[in-house]
């Protein structure tokens, strides 16, 4: 029986960095699916987009490192990769944090969940998160699903009251943050269109305070 499903390698035929993807699909839809994601500015794979942009998709190769059905090994397969390739396209190190979008059952989510408890990004990775997204912009599509998802909600008092509490815990921001957001913000222009403020003075007319 043929196999459709498993271990995959997307290389920079320019300088030989790599990528490595597990599938639960087939091979061809995956690398269709990686181009599309690319092509609609979507965020799932982040280094492997910018590479692609940097370099031309037309420079990269797709090849099937390990063809297999048994899906339940997909993952262990994966991770084994990750930890002895190292490959440099690939942001998260850990397969526990790189499967979104696939169909996993019950007792991988119940495992996925108790082998994350605890665990926090470190501010390497979140520096490398937030240099990631410099200069990104939101598609159009993205913005307006945004703003309808948010439309009508309101904080009840307990949610304000908790979100007070956070913010007095929080410590103030190091030197990195200060900097990176200075980075990030450079040649930004901060004011507010005539339109955003009328928009945003009538949103506020006639709502009752709850936190008083």
């Amino acid at each position: 029986m043929k196999c459709n499903t498993g271990i995959y390698k997307i290389t920079n035929k320019i300088n030989g960095k790599f990528y490595i993807g597990s599938t639960h699909r087939s091979f061809n839809k995956r690398w269709a699916e990686h181009i599309d994601d690319y092509k609609r500015g979507k965020r799932g794979c982040r280094l492997l987009y910018i590479a692609f942009n940097k370099h031309g998709i037309e420079n990269f190769s797709f090849e099937i490192l390990i063809a297999t059905n048994l899906k339940e090994y997909i993952l262990k397969l994966e991770q084994h990769y990750l930890d002895t390739l190292k490959p440099a396209y690939n942001f998260c190190k850990s397969v526990t944090r790189s499967i979104l979008g696939q169909s996993l059952s019950p007792e991988w989510r119940e495992n996925i969940s108790k082998a994350s408890i605890g665990k926090r990004s470190s501010k390497e990775s979140k520096l490398k998160m937030s240099i990631s997204q410099t200069g990104k912009k939101r598609s159009k599509e993205s913005i307006e699903k945004g703003i309808k998802s948010h439309l009508g909600r309101r904080n009840t008092l307990e949610t304000i009251q908790k979100m007070r509490a956070s913010a007095l815990k929080r410590s103030p921001p190091s030197k990195e943050c200060i900097e990176l957001a200075r980075i990030k913000n450079t040649g930004t222009t901060w004011k507010m269109s005539k339109e955003s403020i009328a928009k945003r003075q009538l949103s506020r007319w006639g709502k009752n305070d709850r936190s008083k």
